[in-house]
């Protein structure tokens, strides 16, 4: 049976073996005694090199073991099978197995050089790098890795560990290999970090965690139990780990040493994963606003995702804050949730300045959203009494240029009418002159016809005036009064002249004094004077009268007094 070579059973008992070629070295070892005893004898050796003394001895043993060595006369015998030629007892009677053959001169010669190096010296400068206590370990670390084989840096990582003369030294040999990824040395960096004096402790520690993985932060547990370490020393070891299931024991030791909260904060954000970010939501909706805490939750998608399910556990104050902070982050995936906040009364406000900020951050769903939420009104004139459509006009109004043709676009893209209209107006409100065409052009649709006049009025342009002049004598009531509530609110003198017409019609009239009655520009004033001619607007026109002029003018409520004061003759004379 042939034996294993002495280089492979040294890469075996090294920890070297290839995984694929272990099972094979293993059958063999099974079958072949010699061999097993050739594994036991490196190990004792490397077992001994690694614990044993050196031996003082007479510096002249080293001169005549080197000239010994030199002349050969340590040539091992040849691994022939033979008899003895003397008699004796069957149990002396042993030759030597086959691979001592092979693997005696270069065991020789390595113990003989380790031995002349041990009893002699010699100077540094020939001395091998892993041998020499003074400045091998410092040079390997800063040479490992650089061109070396995966075999080769575990086997230097070794001897560098057992040629450095102290903790410190092992330590930066212990970092070097979490550098380099070898995870066998994590169980001596742990010993190690036991069994460093009080001042190295801290190093120590922090060479534990540099491996940065579970099993670290398992090890820095059992570090802590079996000796003292500072809270805020472990705290920041277990940081480095960067393992997310250290979350609560790195929060309990930043509060144990009694660092900032904001602080605190910020170094747990230093950890990712949904248990820091629980901790951090948690603080927040325990009534925490400290600004530090709200940047890092809207820095954290774990955190958003808890805040998101949260919300519909919470009471009244803790929607509208987890609602206000969803906002802040411009978070997306939150528009249904801040869009079905729209339906409570509670959170209307505080989802509709969420949604902005979404919006501003890029979102369309957002602007759609706010779009939606639009209350679907008659005419101009109950616009302007509704707090809600006001509020959500102005936020429309701040959007970026272009939302109005993103708002058409929806609106061709959506079957359900109301939404039609709704994306109408909201197209109106972003003040895009470029819409105005579209917006005209569904003044044609019987569907869409008072939401285009309103959104033509919201938009602001008097220009839409002549577009809108038609309708205010349609046949249609309701139609006839949204258009005439929208010139009033355009206003200038194409739609006071539009106005004034319809005060000659009786069934138009109250309409025209509901939507110029709180009116405050100087535009107005014919309509006003127009309809000091009637009974039943008189009294609400010298009102409106005097209100435009700060109570001065004539005292009477006649026509042609208030028309030769306010010069409307001369400046329009075919209005008499």
């Amino acid at each position: 049976m042939d034996c294993l070579a002495p280089a492979t059973l040294q890469d075996l008992a090294d920890g070297l073996l290839a995984a694929a070629d272990r099972a094979q070295v293993d059958s063999h070892l099974r079958r072949c005694p010699a061999c097993r005893d050739g594994l036991r004898a490196l190990q004792r050796v490397e077992g001994y090199l690694r614990h044993g003394r050196a031996a003082k001895a007479d510096p002249s043993l080293a001169e005549s073991v080197l000239d010994r060595a030199l002349a050969g006369q340590f040539a091992a015998p040849r691994c022939t099978p033979s008899v003895a030629t003397n008699p004796g007892p069957p149990a002396l009677q042993v030759s030597a197995p086959v691979w001592w053959g092979r693997l005696a001169p270069s065991a020789a010669a390595a113990c003989l050089v380790a031995l002349l190096l041990v009893v002699r010296g010699a100077p540094v400068s020939e001395r091998p790098p892993v041998l020499a206590r003074e400045s091998s370990p410092l040079r390997y670390t800063e040479q490992v890795g650089v061109g070396m084989s995966r075999a080769e840096i575990v086997r230097m990582l070794r001897a560098a560990w057992h040629a450095s003369p102290g903790s410190e030294e092992r330590i930066r040999v212990v970092e070097a290999a979490a550098r380099e990824g070898v995870v066998g040395f994590r169980a001596r960096a742990e010993r190690l970090a036991v069994a460093a004096p009080e001042g190295q402790v801290e190093s120590a520690v922090f060479a534990v965690a540099a491996f940065g993985d579970e099993e670290a932060a398992q090890a820095l547990g059992r570090v802590a139990g079996r000796r003292p370490v500072s809270p805020g020393t472990l705290a920041e070891a277990l940081l480095r780990t960067g393992s997310r299931r250290v979350a609560d024991r790195v929060w309990a030791l930043l509060q144990e040493d009694a660092r900032d909260r904001d602080e605190c904060y910020v170094q747990l954000h230093r950890l990712s994963g949904r248990e820091a970010s629980r901790i951090l939501v948690a603080a927040y909706l325990g009534g925490d606003g400290s600004p530090a805490l709200r940047r890092i939750i809207t820095e954290r998608p774990t955190a958003l995702a808890r805040l998101r399910n949260e919300l519909s556990s919470v009471s009244r104050e803790g929607r509208t804050r987890i609602l206000t902070l969803l906002g802040e982050a411009g978070d997306r995936e939150a528009v249904p949730l801040l869009e079905r906040g729209l339906r409570s009364e509670e959170t209307w406000y505080v989802s509709v300045h969420a949604l902005k900020r979404v919006a501003h951050a890029g979102s369309r769903d957002a602007l759609l959203a706010l779009a939606r939420a639009l209350p679907l009104l008659e005419d101009a004139t109950e616009w302007s009494a509704s707090r809600e459509a006001l509020a959500l006009g102005s936020v429309l109004r701040e959007m970026a240029p272009g939302t109005g043709a993103m708002f058409l676009h929806a609106r061709c893209a959506t079957r359900r009418a109301s939404d039609r209209r709704r994306y109408l107006v909201a197209a109106g409100l972003t003040g895009d002159a470029s819409v105005r065409p579209a917006l005209e052009a569904a003044l044609s649709r019987a569907q869409e016809c008072r939401a285009a006049l309103l959104a033509l009025a919201v938009s602001g342009e008097r220009a839409a005036v002549a577009a809108i002049r038609p309708y205010g004598v349609s046949r249609d009531r309701g139609t006839r009064r949204c258009a005439l509530a929208s010139l009033a609110m355009l206003g200038g003198c194409e739609a006071a002249n539009v106005l004034s017409a319809a005060m000659r019609n009786s069934r138009d009239r109250r309409t025209v004094m509901n939507c110029v009655r709180f009116t405050a520009n100087r535009w107005v004033a014919p309509v006003f004077v127009d309809g000091l001619c009637y009974r039943d607007t008189r009294e609400d026109c010298l009102r409106g009268l005097r209100r435009l002029v700060g109570g001065r003018g004539p005292r009477s409520g006649d026509p042609r007094a208030w028309r030769a004061w306010l010069g409307l003759d001369s400046q329009n004379p075919e209005r008499t």
